[in-house]
């Protein structure tokens, strides 16, 4: 049986190794519960505001990356 390559030209096993000592995994909970009168559901919807919607935009804000 072989080994598949990496992007990082490490195979499967050794990949696994290497992300288990060189990221840093980090867990978020969030309790959310909002008044459903200001939106139009929970999923992104064109047009209208949804709870999805503002979720992603503030992370955005928040995390200066994009959120889709």
């Amino acid at each position: 049986m072989g080994f598949k390559e990496t992007n990082l030209g490490l195979n499967i096993s050794s990949a696994k190794i290497y992300v288990k000592l060189h990221s840093k995994i980090m867990r978020y909970f969030f309790h959310i519960a909002y008044q459903g009168q200001y939106f139009s559901g929970w999923q992104k919807q064109p047009g209208v505001k949804s709870v999805q919607e503002v979720i992603e935009q503030t992370l955005s804000k928040i995390l200066k990356s994009p959120i889709t």
